[in-house]
């Protein structure tokens, strides 16, 4: 199972942005591997996902908006 979530394509016209934290109760996180750009995966890859389960991944990111102060929309894809 794994959750991709690309930053970079969130936070388009921004000057920038730093992923400060990822936490979860329910996975084991790619944290501090997962940086929202170069690397897109949220999970370590070692949990399993039970059909219609559900649970949460809490990303924390500094955004630096330079001329494009919001507001930005972002998705995660969860494949497993």
């Amino acid at each position: 199972m794994q959750v991709n979530d690309d930053l970079a394509a969130t936070f388009t016209g921004a000057t920038g942005f730093v992923v400060d934290d990822v936490r979860s109760t329910d996975f084991t996180v790619n944290f501090p591997g997962y940086d929202g750009s170069g690397t897109t995966a949220l999970l370590a890859g070692t949990d399993s996902f039970a059909r219609l389960a559900s649970g949460t991944i809490e990303i924390e990111v500094t955004v630096t908006p330079g001329a494009n102060r919001g507001p930005y929309s972002n998705s995660a894809t969860a494949t497993g």
